[in-house]
Formats: C-alpha cells, structure tokens, sequence
C-alpha cells in the first residue's frame, strides 16, 4: 500500500514539476506498467487469501 502511494506522490510531483520527461510517452508507459505490476500484487494477494479460506477435498472420501 505505501509503494502505491509513494508511486502515486512521485508521478504527481514529477507532473507537477512540469518535468519534460513527463511528458514523453516511454514515462506513461513505464508508469503504467508500475501502476498495473502493483495491481496485479493486490489481485494475486486476494486469490492467494480466497484460495486459502476455501475447505480442501483432502479426506473427504471417508
């Protein structure tokens, strides 16, 4: 969760900034990769989380 928020802050400071890097669009695409990578951590955390709270078959046929 602090990775997002630093992520965020420093993409907002570097636009803020009017940084000429800003506004190129190798910057967009690495800053979406970034945004999508730590979405992605969020989503494998959950099915991780799901996964693990469903009842196993393991011995059920007895």
């Amino acid at each position: 969760m602090l990775t997002i928020f630093c992520a965020k802050f420093a993409v907002g400071v570097m636009v803020g900034m009017q940084l000429p890097l800003a506004g190129t669009a190798a910057f967009a695409s690495v800053v979406s990769l970034v945004y999508g990578l730590l979405g992605g951590m969020f989503l494998g955390r959950a099915v991780v989380i799901w996964r693990a709270s469903q009842p196993t078959s393991h011995g059920a046929n007895t």
